[in-house]
């Protein structure tokens, strides 16, 4: 377990080359499970990497473009959802008590 934390928390959201907000929320949903210093350090990422893509102007204000690997199939519309649902942390749910973490080997 704790192998599998350091890996997803390894993945550095914001030195991607590309939005990629489906990746993102997965981990974010692991490692918000699990909280402690990896959720705090690794949640910075991807909200400054949003942050900076999101449109400021024009008649797509407040989107995302479609470029992440599944912008294809997710479009605009799936793409600016995960990005939304990534900025909302509250919306992960806490399905481990956080008692339990210094269990996790």
């Amino acid at each position: 377990m704790r192998a599998a934390i350091a890996l997803v928390a390894g993945a550095a959201a914001d030195q991607s080359p590309y939005l990629a907000p489906y990746a993102w929320f997965h981990m974010a949903q692991a490692l918000s499970q699990v909280g402690g210093p990896e959720w705090e350090k690794w949640r910075t990422g991807p909200h400054e990497a949003l942050v900076g893509k999101q449109l400021g102007a024009g008649p797509l204000v407040g989107s995302w473009d479609p470029e992440q690997p599944w912008g294809r199939e997710c479009g605009r519309i799936g793409t600016t959802a995960l990005a939304v649902l990534l900025q909302a942390e509250y919306r992960f749910a806490r399905l481990l008590d956080p008692r339990w973490r210094s269990r996790i080997r």
